[in-house]
């Protein structure tokens, strides 16, 4: 769909009447008012302003931290927070603008076992190439793990089923991970499938180390076996950062390769109680009481790749603001200041532009005393009454 073919309405048929839709359902006003502000800023001139039928609500909340673990930390003890005073999870919306920027949300709500489904993206633990890493991580902690033993093997060229069946038949004789590996080189006599096992084992009590180890060692490996593999590597980059709070390998696997309580869009039904997670793409017809829209930086909204077009950052407001008409009672702007994969690309980039710049303060709130105290950055002064 084209916008440019209903806001051209009257040129292209002169004569012609327009009916603005602008009486409003779903949100309270207060989130209509930001909304409508969003756009008034935009050079195409909507003429758009959403009225509430439901009057008035809680202001917009906007919020700054110093890092993307920080925000999804806050954001996920909110979630639990409104939960445990009785409010239900699906009736609480992330909205994140890709897949990649949701992943600190996703392993928050991995870390704790809390019910969420991912729509729009694949979810973290679901990726092959995660699977591959945490196949090696499997095998050197349990040695009898057929499954992964099997994942592991076939990675590697000249290895069907076959010979990993073979091989795992062999090597679960063993009777502990490293023995494993001593009979895995005679079998195979190749030592660069067991040298990536060594160095998990080598490294089981600090599983950061082993997972940046085995990322670096297996990176021509993996390159062959994944087209866009710059862009996967970043995975294992913020996997290695989660394992930092686990003393060794077998606690960060417990948390991490248990099944967590998850459902994908085909399999969950409308009544299941879960967390949305969802990119902002896949969310027209979304709506919930609260929703999260995460990591609303400049680099994110608007992309990166935005920048220098000016129609594609006319959509990127455009996607901000079906973003943030998705919430009915609540909804809290997040952004960090971690370097994520919107501002990792190697091409210089123009200037970013900030969507918020010129907000006026009376839009929103910086959250209550207790929330701001767990952020090390805020929403920069108001002095003139407006966000800079």
């Amino acid at each position: 769909a084209d916008f440019r073919n209903v806001h051209s309405f009257n040129q292209r048929l002169p004569g012609g009447q327009v009916l603005k839709l602008e009486l409003n359902y779903r949100s309270t006003q207060e989130i209509l008012d930001l909304s409508n502000w969003l756009l008034s800023r935009s050079p195409l001139k909507y003429s758009k302003q959403l009225v509430a039928h439901r009057g008035p609500g809680q202001v917009p909340e906007q919020i700054e931290f110093e890092s993307d673990f920080a925000e999804a930390q806050w954001v996920v003890d909110c979630i639990v927070k409104r939960h445990k005073n009785g409010m239900r999870w699906d009736q609480q919306m992330v909205l994140c603008r890709t897949a990649y920027s949701a992943r600190p949300i996703e392993a928050e709500l991995i870390e704790r076992n809390l019910p969420y489904r991912f729509i729009g993206g694949i979810g973290l633990l679901q990726m092959a190439h995660v699977k591959d890493l945490l196949s090696i991580l499997r095998v050197a902690v349990n040695h009898h793990d057929e499954l992964a033993w099997a994942r592991y093997l076939t990675m590697w060229p000249r290895i069907g089923d076959s010979t990993a069946a073979k091989t795992i038949h062999f090597v679960r004789t063993a009777p502990d991970s490293f023995a494993a590996i001593e009979l895995l080189d005679q079998h195979l006599k190749r030592p660069e499938i067991t040298k990536p096992i060594r160095l998990a084992l080598n490294h089981r009590d600090d599983p950061a180390q082993a997972i940046s180890g085995l990322s670096d060692m297996l990176e021509d490996l993996l390159k062959s076996r994944y087209e866009n593999w710059d862009t996967r590597s970043r995975d294992y980059q913020l996997i290695a950062r989660l394992a930092t709070k686990h003393q060794d390998l077998k606690t960060f696997l417990d948390a991490y390769t248990l099944d967590p309580i998850s459902a994908s869009e085909a399999n969950s039904q409308e009544n299941e109680d879960i967390i949305t997670l969802i990119t902002v793409h896949s969310a027209k017809g979304a709506e919930a009481k609260v929703c999260h829209v995460i990591a609303a930086q400049p680099g994110n909204f608007p992309h990166s790749r935005s920048m220098g077009d000016p129609q594609a950052v006319e959509e990127e407001r455009r996607v901000l603001y079906v973003a943030m008409t998705r919430a009915q009672d609540e909804l809290v702007i997040s952004s960090n200041f971690s370097r994520g994969v919107a501002q990792s690309s190697w091409r210089p980039q123009p200037l970013p532009i900030n969507f918020f710049e010129g907000m006026p303060h009376k839009l929103v709130g910086a959250g209550s005393p207790s929330e701001r105290a767990r952020t090390k950055r805020h929403p920069v002064p108001w002095d003139d009454g407006v966000i800079q």
